[in-house]
């Protein structure tokens, strides 16, 4: 039922203008006006007045929410739903149904609170907000990916861009879209609509609109001046997860010492288990996606189209009706108003019951006509093609223990809005003032001890690289200004670890917090965070759960006694969902006639920039950790001893992290929760691995210092960590994290060769002191492109300087870590070079791609990302250095897995592979002591060593046995080749088979324009040409058919020219007219090099190819395509005229060309 029209009732209008001038408080106090105004007396339904005393002071909230159904709505319509010009006396009148009236609440008094005068805070939420018939609407976006309404979609998919793109990399440009064309032509007269009918007594404190959702907050202007907004945000769970039709806006209002959050939903539609289940979801999604703004305040609002239906299904897992049966079952309960049996089908209150979201949260149960799906006009008329459902709703919370809590007055659908298919809803909330604190001021210090904790049922997300729960408790205050000290000093504010159980406890330990509790400011609100922690190395520590504390509760409990103890029992939270259960003990004693002491506060501005000399205890806490996260990154037990050797040489670390704009290039990947690969940007997959190493720094006590190439548009520039004194250690870890995940790439230049040259500067005048000692510095640059010059474009010029530069660091104590964060080949190939030439210097990718790289060399590892984690940080070098570069020999192979699983100079040792039973069956039994890997190339599981493949690439001769036949590597197959070019004979050419293979290319690149000459001829050698015809070509034939030695197909001529050569190498016999496999060519490209080729001149750079074994194709699907690609750069790096020697014979050019011919030919049909 509507509430009175305006013009019914005048009644508060005089009590305004008296009141206009008086309101000052930041709660204000609700009264009555004793003397009503002629109008009120004349009024049949005037309210009876109540003494101004009996009224109770506070917040009055309304909340409203809305589906416009992509129409504007009527003026008629606003005034039916939301309070005209805030008026409460709109919404709270006789008229009012006593359905819409919450139970316990009385109509006649509504529990004492004032009903005259404006509503205090005013929050309203719209879903399907932009007006009219676009194609960024629902309705439109749904025809659009449907194949209706083909005009529209031909532009939007021009303004788009190429559907066909991942998806990700539409996200930005869809968002934009569709907020830029929402402001300009769907929600600007809805926004002056609304902010007109609310009226100019308000402000609006936020608006926020995302895709078709849109939030309005207004606030009454005498308290505006102590409100503030904080955590506006936004998460999209549409199409994709980046449609903005479905999702959610938060932010939270402070007003006073009081936090409201406020959390407008569009969630999934659909009738049936799968998209309730759907709805679940969603809502976890999005509470994670706006970083849980219920937990952080005093009371949540929580309200939109959360599209839960009424279903027959007794549970989630119980059997789902025919829908029809639904429909009928429905229609018949809503013509009966049988609420009660509405009530007990409404998967809305199913999900609270079973806590599967938005735990501790209440909504006013059923008792009015449901508010979807109606015909657009006035009063209820069901559309029965759907089953009518309470689609619209709002749900409140108080976290809050003191005895205040938010008290639900009036909550109702309106069926007089006529302009959607919605009927939208309304809630009218009191939140009063806070009891009087009577401090005693003989206890200004509170003493509590928590102990004994215990969890239990603990629920981790899921983890994509391990599956154990190793649990710390952390414990943070709210204000934090009330923590005097702690006595953690060595774990301040949490407890020890506990692996591998989700029920731990700490039985005996003690967390003590001094607490000022002299300020009545600083205590109202107080909260007491105890955060439930998976102490996790490798991805970072994440939340399991959160227990909120009201420690103002707590105070005022404990202010008429001098100890006073209780029993604690809580539930974690996560994302709104139950996750487990905290026990512990509360003591709580005073000290009396004591103040609280001055903290000692460091001077601004003073920071020493030099390494903290760690006792002998903190040395032993630095190795503790170090072996701690080597357990973390499932690393063997033996690395231990290198890393410790690098970390006691390393006297300190510099990053410089490049935040050009091309960063936000989305073409990196982070590993999901299920394993997959999750396309993001290029500065967040960077951001999370400067995040990982910045925590290692301050837990291990590295000292680095982080540096970003250009200046930021906020905040810092350059941060350390563990550079001064510890105590600053968690507040550095945190700026980091706040720098990397706020921060947004905006610069175009990549002055890399700046920095460096700052760096040689200041490392130069420390080189004697660090060389005396021992001593080196790491230097990891983290880029994604070539250093540019003065005009900020990258240049030959600027390439030269920096490599210059880099080349004359080699001469200092400095070891130089090149972090790429791109797969230009340009870019890799030049920083690729540096890395092959200086032994101090190291060039890495990501995870995926570097674990890509070692496998085309060392395919009987597995590329661990515990390794990779130390190679970035500059702690794993030697041998390490050359899994991505070449295949190790059997001695470097004897030296890597000793190193790897005992430990540098431990013994026993590793037998070594000259006696391969022995050395195999040693290596065996280490490998069976680790973890299973995550392999990246096989997408599963592995051991670190693949002991069957390392047997076929490498076991001798004479061990083989009745073994499967080993797969040479071409290295070891070139005499043999040179066997069968003397013992055998190529069949001649037809006249046909010169003319086709004599055709030009069409692939030929500009760049080898001028090294286009062929060889001289001679008498026994014909044109040659290794240009296929285009139209033979072998794809991805099975990489298992590759024969076990890259040898010549058939027999070579008695006078074997460098044509027939190529020829055998590249085609299939007998007929010679197909390609070979692509991973053919790679594997088999040393057979064209002399010694083996006798037909081309020696070259020293036909020895700085490393060849690629057999073993790496036997793989599949994505695998095979991402190691083909991989291969194929490296063969294109090799051959490019950069790289090739400038005193090249004709023919040895002339090989180099064709070879790059038949790659190019091979590689166009393969990887498309």
């Amino acid at each position: 039922m509507p509430a009175e029209s305006p013009g019914n009732n005048t009644h508060g209008h005089d009590g305004d203008k008296r009141r206009r001038d008086r309101r000052t408080s930041s709660l204000p106090r609700s009264r009555n006006i004793s003397r009503q105004s002629k109008n009120d007396k004349n009024n049949k339904n005037a309210t009876a007045t109540t003494s101004s005393s009996s009224c109770r002071r506070g917040l009055r909230i309304f909340i409203g929410s809305a589906n416009l159904g992509n129409a504007l709505p009527d003026p008629d319509s606003l005034s039916a739903w939301l309070p005209h010009h805030g008026k409460i006396h709109h919404v709270l009148n006789p008229n009012v149904k006593s359905s819409s009236v919450v139970e316990g609440v009385s109509k006649e008094s509504w529990n004492n609170v004032d009903i005259h005068g404006k509503i205090e805070v005013i929050a309203v939420g719209m879903q399907e907000s932009v007006a009219g018939s676009n194609p960024l609407t629902a309705t439109g976006l749904t025809a659009l990916f449907t194949g209706t309404n083909i005009k529209e979609r031909k532009s939007f998919t021009n303004a788009l861009g190429d559907l066909g793109k991942p998806i990700d990399a539409a996200r930005t440009k869809v968002t934009e879209m569709i907020g830029t064309q929402a402001e300009v032509g769907g929600t600007k007269k809805l926004k002056e609509r609304v902010t007109s009918h609310v009226g100019e007594d308000y402000t609006m404190m936020a608006e926020y609109q995302q895709g078709e959702m849109v939030f309005y907050l207004f606030v009454r202007n005498d308290l505006t001046s102590i409100s503030s907004v904080t955590g506006l945000q936004a998460h999209n769970c549409g199409i994709g997860s980046v449609m903005a039709n479905k999702g959610g806006i938060a932010t939270i209002l402070t007003v006073g010492t009081t936090r409201l959050s406020f959390l407008s939903l569009h969630l999934a539609a659909g009738h049936g288990l799968k998209h309730y289940e759907e709805r679940n979801s969603n809502m976890g999604e999005i509470i994670r996606g706006t970083h849980d703004p219920t937990l952080s305040v005093h009371h949540a609002f929580v309200f939109g189209d959360l599209n839960y239906r009424f279903s027959l299904a007794p549970s989630s897992t119980g059997p789902e009706p025919p829908e029809e049966d639904t429909r009928l079952v429905c229609q018949t309960i809503v013509d009966a108003e049988d609420w009660a049996t509405m009530n007990k089908h409404d998967e809305l209150g199913r999900a609270l019951r079973e806590k599967k979201i938005l735990v501790g949260f209440q909504t006013h149960p059923i008792r009015t006509c449901p508010t979807y799906r109606c015909e657009r006009k006035q009063g209820v008329h069901y559309d029965y093609e759907r089953i009518p459902s309470h689609t619209d709703r709002i749900l409140w919370k108080s976290v809050e223990e003191t005895p205040r809590s938010v008290e639900a007055l009036l909550y109702e659908p309106i069926p007089d809005f006529s302009t959607s298919d919605h009927k939208p809803v309304r809630g009218v909330f009191f939140l009063p003032n806070r009891p009087s604190l009577r401090l005693n001021p003989e206890k200004t210090i509170l003493n509590l001890t928590l102990k004994g904790f215990k969890c239990t049922n603990l629920r981790p997300a899921s983890n994509p690289l391990h599956s154990d729960v190793d649990t710390y408790l952390d414990f943070q205050l709210q204000p934090s200004i009330l923590e005097l000290k702690s006595n953690n000093k060595q774990r301040r504010g949490r407890t020890y670890t506990i692996n591998s159980t989700d029920n731990p406890s700490w039985p005996k330990e003690d967390v003590k917090f001094q607490i000022d509790v002299s300020s009545k400011k600083e205590i109202h609100g107080a909260y007491l965070y105890i955060k439930c922690m998976n102490d996790n190395a490798v991805l970072g520590d994440s939340l399991l759960g959160t227990v909120v504390l009201d420690l103002e509760h707590i105070i005022r409990r404990s202010l008429g006694v001098i100890e006073w103890k209780d029993d604690v029992e809580r539930h974690f939270l996560r994302s709104g969902k139950d996750v487990g259960k905290l026990f512990c003990g509360i003591d709580i004693n005073w000290d009396k006639n004591r103040r609280p002491h001055q903290q000692p506060t460091r001077a601004r501005g003073v920071r020493s920039k030099s390494r903290v000399k760690a006792s002998s205890a903190e040395s032993e806490k630095s190795l503790l950790y170090l072996s701690h996260y080597m357990t973390k990154l499932e690393m063997p037990s033996g690395v231990l001893s290198t890393v410790v050797r690098n970390y006691h040489s390393c006297e300190k670390r510099y990053w410089y992290i490049d935040n050009s704009s091309s960063m936000k290039k989305i073409d990196s990947h982070l590993m999901g929760d299920n394993f997959e690969r999750i396309k993001v940007s290029r500065w967040e997959e960077l951001s999370e691995c400067v995040c990982f190493h910045s925590k290692m720094s301050a837990k291990c006590f590295l000292p680095t210092t982080f540096s970003l190439m250009n200046s930021p548009s906020s905040g810092s520039q350059q941060f350390d960590v563990c550079c001064s004194n510890e105590s600053d250690v968690e507040r550095e870890v945190d700026q980091v994290h706040r720098i990397m995940t706020a921060g947004t790439p905006a610069v175009g230049k990549t002055p890399l060769l700046e920095c460096i040259s700052d760096f040689k500067n200041d490392i130069s005048r420390e080189a004697s002191q660090l060389s005396s000692k021992g001593k080196h510095v790491t230097l990891v640059m983290c880029t994604q492109g070539l250093p540019t010059g003065r005009t900020g474009s990258a240049n030959l010029a600027a390439l030269r300087k920096f490599t210059h530069s880099v080349y004359s660091l080699s001469k200092l104590p400095v070891k130089i870590v090149i972090r790429l964060c791109t797969n230009d080949e340009k870019t890799t190939r030049s920083y690729n070079g540096l890395d092959s030439k200086l032994d101090n210097c190291e060039c890495i990718d990501d995870w995926w791609g570097e674990s890509l790289e070692v496998y085309l060399h060392n395919p009987w590892l597995c590329y661990g990302f515990g390794m990779h984690r130390l190679r970035e940080a500059g702690l794993l070098w030697g041998l390490f250095n050359n899994l991505d570069e070449r295949q190790l020999d059997l001695d470097e192979i004897h030296q890597f897995a000793t190193s790897f699983f005992i430990g540098e100079n431990e013994s026993p040792g590793l037998p070594h592979p000259r006696d391969w039973k022995s050395f195999m069956q040693s290596l065996s039994e280490l490998v069976k002591k680790e973890k299973l890997q995550w392999n990246p190339v096989k997408k599963k599981r592995t051991p670190w060593i693949n002991l069957s493949k390392l047997e076929s690439m490498y076991q001798p001769a004479q061990h083989r046995g009745n073994a499967r036949a080993p797969r040479e590597s071409p290295r070891s197959s070139q005499q043999q080749h040179q066997q069968n070019e003397k013992a055998h004979k190529l069949p001649s050419k037809t006249g046909a088979e010169k003319g086709e293979s004599s055709r030009p290319s069409q692939r030929r690149n500009q760049q080898h324009e001028e090294h286009r000459k062929p060889p001289p001829k001679t008498a026994a050698e014909k044109e040659p040409s290794a240009k296929p015809s285009q139209q033979n070509h072998q794809q991805h034939e099975d990489p298992r058919k590759l024969p076990s030695k890259p040898t010549p197909d058939v027999a070579p001529p008695k006078e074997v020219t460098l044509h027939d050569v190529l020829r055998s190498w590249s085609h299939q016999p007998p007929n010679f007219e197909k390609l070979h496999p692509l991973h053919h060519l790679l594997v088999t490209l040393p057979t064209t090099f002399p010694p083996v080729n006798e037909r081309v001149e020696p070259h020293e750079y036909f020895s700085k190819w490393t060849p690629i074994s057999g073993e790496v194709f036997l793989e599949s699907g994505d695998e095979l395509d991402g190691l083909l690609k991989r291969a194929t750069r490296k063969v294109k790096i090799f051959l490019h005229p950069d790289k090739l020697p400038k005193d090249l014979t004709e023919t040895q050019s002339f090989l180099f060309r064709a070879i790059w011919d038949v790659i190019l030919e091979s590689e166009a049909p393969t990887l498309k």
